[in-house]
C-alpha cells in the first residue's frame, strides 16, 4: 500500500468509528479485515445491500471478514493470486468463518506453551480475585434494558460522586450533575453469557471490571435542556416501533449495541416506543419539567465525550473536567474503600403504556425476572442460547 492511500485512508475516516464500507471503496486496498462490533461476516442472515455482500463476504467485491468476538470464529480469507507483468493479483477469493474446537487434542506444542504461560496466568487470577468489601445482594445486567438496573445505579452513583468532586473549587461548583450510563454487557452480539452476573458475597477485581470493563476516562460535560433531550431521543432507538393490541413484537433493534443505550441518572422520564422519533415524554428533574434553556454538568465517558456511537462531540468550552485516572480505576477505588453502594436501582426511566401489546427480548439463560416487575415474564423459549421473555406493555 502506497504512502499516498494509506494518507488518503486516514484523512477519509478520521472521524469515523467503522470505516470498513469506505476503505473497501478505495483503489489499492485489495482486503478488509474488521472488527469493533462483533459482528459475523460473512453471513448467511443479512440481506446483500449496494456494496454489501453478506453472503459471498465482499465490500465493493473485496474481500471482508469480521471473526465475532473474544475468538468465537477465525477468519480466513483464501485468496488466489496471478502474476502478470511483475505485479501480483487477485484473481478469485473465498472468505469463510472458521468454528474453533472448544476441547481440541493437546499437541506437544500447545503444552509448551500452556507451561510457558502458567506462571503469568496463575498470577493474572490471583491479582483479578483480589476481594473487596461484599455486597449482600446480587448485582446483574439480564435486565438492564428494559427496567431500572443495579449495575447500572451503582455506576451512576460512583460517577456522580466523582464529578462532583472534579467540579469543587471550580466555576461550575454547584451546577446540577447528571450521571450517564450504559449496559456495557447486555448479551447482544457478545453471547448469551455476555452479561454482569455478581452473586451476593465479597467482590472481586474481575467485579469490577465487569461492571465497567473499559479504560476510558470519566468526563464532566456541559448539556442544555434541548441537547440531553436529543442525546435520550437518540439513546432510545435501541427499541423497535411496536403497535398497540399486537402481541410478542421484537422489542430491541439488533443493529444497534446495547452500550449506545445511555440512561442518564438523575432525571426521570418516559419512553414511548409506539412513536418513531419522538421518544421522551415528561422529562423532568427533581420533580420539575427540563426546559430547553436548563443547563446541566453530566458525567460520562470519553467515548461518547469525544463523539462514540454518532451521539455527539462535546466542544472543548463544553468539557467541565476529565479525570486523571480511567473510570474502571475510580470504580475499583471506591468498591475497595467500602463506599455505601445502592441496594435497589432508582427509578429514572419507564415505557408508556401501549394497551393490549406484549413485546419479547432475550436475556441470560439463567435469568429470573426481576422483582416488583410482575409484566415481565418467561415465555420459556430459548433462542440462540438466550432466554425469551416476554414484556407486558
Amino acid at each position: 500500500m502506497t504512502k499516498d492511500i494509506v494518507e488518503t485512508a486516514r484523512t477519509m475516516v478520521s472521524e469515523m468509528e467503522n470505516a470498513a464500507l469506505p476503505l473497501a471503496a478505495l483503489d489499492g486496498i485489495d482486503v478488509i479485515l474488521t472488527g469493533h462490533t462483533h459482528d459475523q461476516f460473512p453471513n448467511k442472515r443479512d440481506i446483500s445491500i449496494g456494496p454489501v455482500d453478506p453472503v459471498a463476504g465482499t465490500l465493493h467485491g473485496k474481500p471482508a471478514v469480521m471473526a465475532g468476538f473474544y475468538g468465537s470464529h477465525l477468519g480466513v480469507v483464501d485468496l488466489d493470486l496471478t502474476w502478470t507483468r511483475g505485479i501480483w493479483a487477485i484473481h478469485k477469493s473465498k472468505v469463510s468463518l472458521v468454528t474453533p474446537d472448544p476441547d481440541p487434542p493437546m499437541t506437544p506444542l500447545q503444552d509448551t506453551i500452556t507451561q510457558g504461560v502458567m506462571v503469568a496466568h496463575t498470577q493474572t487470577l490471583a491479582h483479578i480475585r483480589q476481594p473487596f468489601p461484599a455486597t449482600d445482594v446480587a448485582i446483574n445486567s439480564h435486565f438492564a434494558l428494559v427496567a431500572p438496573n443495579l449495575s447500572l445505579e451503582i455506576l451512576a452513583k460512583i460517577q456522580f460522586d466523582a464529578a462532583t468532586q472534579l467540579m469543587k473549587a471550580t466555576d461550575f461548583d454547584g451546577m446540577p450533575v447528571l450521571s450517564a450510563v450504559a449496559p456495557f454487557r447486555a448479551g447482544g452480539r457478545g453471547g448469551p453469557h455476555h452479561y454482569i452476573d455478581i452473586q451476593a458475597g465479597p467482590l472481586t477485581l474481575r467485579d469490577s471490571a465487569a461492571i465497567y470493563p473499559f479504560a476510558n476516562r470519566l468526563y464532566v460535560v456541559r448539556r442544555t435542556g434541548a441537547q440531553i433531550l436529543t442525546w435520550l431521543q437518540k439513546s432510545a432507538q435501541i427499541f423497535a416501533t411496536l403497535q398497540a393490541g399486537k402481541s410478542d413484537q421484537t422489542l430491541l433493534r439488533d443493529q444497534i449495541p446495547p452500550y449506545d443505550f445511555d440512561v442518564l441518572s438523575g432525571l426521570t422520564y418516559t419512553i414511548d416506543i409506539a412513536s418513531d422519533q419522538d421518544r421522551i415524554h415528561d422529562l423532568s428533574y427533581q420533580g420539575h419539567p427540563v426546559s430547553d434553556t436548563d443547563v446541566f454538568a453530566v458525567a460520562t465517558n470519553s467515548y461518547r465525550a469525544n463523539g462514540g456511537g454518532g451521539f455527539f462531540e462535546a466542544p472543548q468550552n463544553d468539557i467541565l473536567g476529565v479525570s486523571a485516572t480511567s473510570t474502571r480505576d475510580i470504580l475499583i477505588d471506591s468498591l475497595r474503600n467500602g463506599c455505601a453502594m445502592p441496594t435497589m436501582p432508582k427509578p429514572v426511566w419507564k415505557f408508556a403504556p401501549m394497551p393490549g401489546a406484549t413485546a419479547v427480548f432475550e436475556t441470560a439463560p439463567h435469568a429470573t425476572a426481576p422483582d416488583g416487575h410482575d409484566n415481565i415474564r418467561p415465555t420459556g423459549r430459548i433462542v440462540g442460547g438466550f432466554a425469551e421473555f416476554r414484556l407486558v406493555m
